[in-house]
């Protein structure tokens, strides 16, 4: 079907589902609203290539139909030109499936709301339009969108455009119960984006007669369920899609098809129109604003948490790390092997009664690319709250990223991007760390000495070039005395920006010096904090640093050799007391293992990424900062590296993670010094 045939089959069938097969001005007496100025587009007009229906709104008749017999004008202004920062959430519907181009509803609404700037938000890229990103994820039931929205909801949209139930319908997973699981989500999104309006979507119809019945049982409830939201002043809406799309609309008995996405915009359209004509849509917040999260202006308050994970054993053959995954602010556990595959748990956060992290495992998430582990780095590279996989050349630091797709395909395999040679090196790879110095959400590229010395490479993201940007800040730090191996960067104070860290190789102890940017005079600003931990008897290669509980801070953790168990001091933020008594508790522990999906991530020699070149400046005009007295500097050759040609091979399968249960047993009194 062409594409004017497509939009003139439009018209005419809403024409006909509303009786009113009229001319122009009679259909406007009726709520229909013409936009006069455009015509259906002749036979011979061609298109370009974002495919059918894409120019809907700048070529054909342009109509809605409001149940109020308000017509609202497509293309208006909304809000006075607000913003408009948008999340697409939902299952594949939301994605796009059935459409020809993959776009959608989201295209036609785009177009629908030229008046605006529009950004659709979200971690699922799918379409050929360029503004293409949603959190549509196929199969997805309530439950599991729930999960998946906390991808996004980081980015701040100001409109939320939930449609969420259609495989909890079709499967069935209890049914009767999914209109209290979508109350469920819809407060977690007002909680979470207190700003946002949530339209909320009635299902669409389906084909199938047991998932219809379904259907028509869960949309009778929808309504209430909006309803007590609204009545308590919340900015939900109800969106009622099962009269804009009809069974003929489907591409194969569940998905719309091309028409079908195009009512459904239509539907959004309108709902986004008397949000506006609420009052309800204001300005998108800046994201880096985000978040409930403060930085503690007081000491360090360590409290025990006790062993909150048994581990997985192979402590000999398998390396543990923190890196956050899935994008919701917790670190997760994940564990390598010596060629790099990794299989991951998810942090579920405390058990409702507190005393226990959950970890659910979800298996492999990396094959691996051919490295060995110690080339392995995990960091959010483009911002996105999402830890992405990298390997590190060891002899020039050379960087090949694979981009993280935050979550599984509908094959069930972890998805990753090549991106290839994102950063040339300046040194011998152990150098190289990766951390948000400058707090803008994207770490940067920091590269040690061996006497701790830091220069520093902010990360600027990927330029229209295709290639990545890193702006030279020269030497940033001096060193303290310290080698390369006992330092740590990692935020403690909760600014967004990582803090320079020594920890003592043989107690554990740790010193901090605050990270506080570049100064007025242009040098960074190190502020000494002494001794933050006295350390717990545990030597210091055995220390890591991590957000476990979504804080902000990062927490102070101890690993286990030979299980990978890991035992928490939380990161509380002190009151400027001193001393802290905190009590380390004994475990019950309960296993739950769960099988991985194998998932393939392979190098790419070809990727279309250039490789962008960072090399040391020895001519920075940022001065040396001292921390201490200056420590000489083992500067290293800068070359380029090619990308990776080894193939990962896919495995499956996954240890069990165990989880604990704190007891009331104590076992042991520990005294943690925090400096004042």
């Amino acid at each position: 079907m062409t594409q004017q045939q497509a939009a003139a089959s439009v018209v005419q069938k809403l024409r006909t589902e509303h009786q009113e097969d009229c001319a122009e001005q009679a259909c406007m007496q009726q709520g229909w609203e013409f936009t006069k100025s455009h015509h259906l587009p002749a036979a011979n007009n061609n298109f370009g290539p974002e495919s059918l229906i894409s120019r809907l709104q700048l070529n054909t008749w342009h109509l809605s139909f409001a149940s109020s017999r308000t017509p609202f004008l497509h293309a208006a202004t909304i809000s006075n030109g607000v913003n408009l920062r948008i999340l697409p959430l939902g299952d594949s519907i939301t994605y796009g499936v059935g459409s020809s181009d993959g776009n959608g509803y989201r295209l036609a609404l785009q177009n629908m709301l030229s008046g605006n700037n529009v950004q659709y938000v979200g971690s699922q890229h799918s379409g050929s339009m360029a503004n293409n990103s949603n959190e549509g994820h196929s199969g997805a039931v309530i439950s599991q969108i729930a999960q998946f929205a906390y991808l996004s909801l980081k980015q701040l949209p100001n409109v939320i455009l939930l449609m969420a139930g259609t495989n909890d319908m079709k499967i069935p997973t209890d049914p009767n119960t999914a209109s209290d699981r979508l109350g469920s989500l819809i407060d977690e999104l007002v909680i979470a984006v207190p700003d946002a309006v949530v339209l909320v979507a009635r299902l669409i119809p389906s084909a199938t007669k047991s998932t219809e019945t379904n259907i028509e049982n869960f949309n009778a409830a929808v309504e209430g369920i909006v309803t007590v939201r609204a009545n308590a002043k919340k900015k939900v809406l109800l969106v009622d899609m099962s009269k804009a799309v009809r069974t003929g609309d489907l591409a194969d008995g569940l998905h719309p098809n091309d028409e079908g996405y195009i009512k459904m915009a239509t539907a959004w359209y309108d709902a986004i129109q008397q949000a506006s004509l609420n009052d309800w849509i204001s300005p998108p917040r800046a994201v880096s604003t985000i978040s409930s999260r403060t930085t503690c202006p007081g000491p360090v308050q360590w409290i025990s948490r006790g062993l909150v994970a048994g581990g997985v054993g192979g402590g000999g053959a398998l390396e543990l790390l923190f890196a956050d995954i899935n994008g919701d602010g917790k670190s997760d556990y994940l564990v390598l092997d010596a060629k790099g595959e990794t299989k991951a748990w998810f942090n579920g956060g405390l058990d409702t009664d507190g005393s226990s992290i959950k970890w659910n495992s979800v298996g492999e998430i990396a094959s691996g690319v051919g490295k060995d582990r110690s080339t392995i780095r995990f960091a959010d590279l483009n911002g996105d709250g999402l830890d992405d996989y990298l390997t590190v050349d060891p002899t020039t630091g050379a960087v090949a990223m694979w981009q993280n797709g935050g979550g599984f395909d509908s094959a069930g395999v972890y998805k990753w991007t090549s991106m290839g040679i994102i950063a040339s090196g300046v040194g011998m790879g152990a150098g190289v760390f990766f951390a948000d110095m400058d707090g803008d959400g994207k770490d940067d590229y920091v590269w040690l000495d061996a006497n701790g010395a830091a220069y520093l490479w902010l990360n600027g993201g990927m330029g229209k070039d295709g290639k990545w940007i890193w702006t030279s800040k020269g030497k940033i730090a001096t060193g303290v005395g310290a080698v390369r191996e006992d330092i740590r960067l990692a935020d403690i104070d909760g600014d967004r920006k990582a803090d320079y860290l020594w920890v003592d190789k043989t107690t554990g102890a740790t010193k901090m010096w605050r990270n506080g940017g570049v100064g007025s005079d242009g040098n960074w600003i190190w502020t000494p904090q002494g001794e933050i931990a006295t350390g717990v008897g545990v030597v210091g290669s055995l220390v890591r640093f991590a957000d476990l509980e979504g804080t902000g801070r990062a927490d102070y953790l101890t690993i286990v050799p030979n299980s990978l168990g890991v035992r928490q001091w939380l990161n509380g933020c002190g009151t400027g007391s001193g001393v802290v008594t905190v009590t380390y508790v004994s475990v019950t522990v309960s296993i739950s293992t769960a099988a991985g999906t194998a998932n393939s991530m392979t190098s790419d020699p070809t990727a279309t990424i250039t490789r962008n070149n960072i090399s040391i400046n020895p001519t920075a005009t940022l001065a040396e900062n001292n921390m201490a007295a200056a420590q000489g500097i083992d500067s290293g050759t800068s070359t380029t590296s090619a990308a990776s040609t080894a193939s990962g091979t896919a495995k499956s399968g996954a240890e069990g993670l165990r989880g604990i249960r704190v007891e009331d047993i104590v076992l042991l009194v520990l005294m943690v010094a925090v400096a004042t």
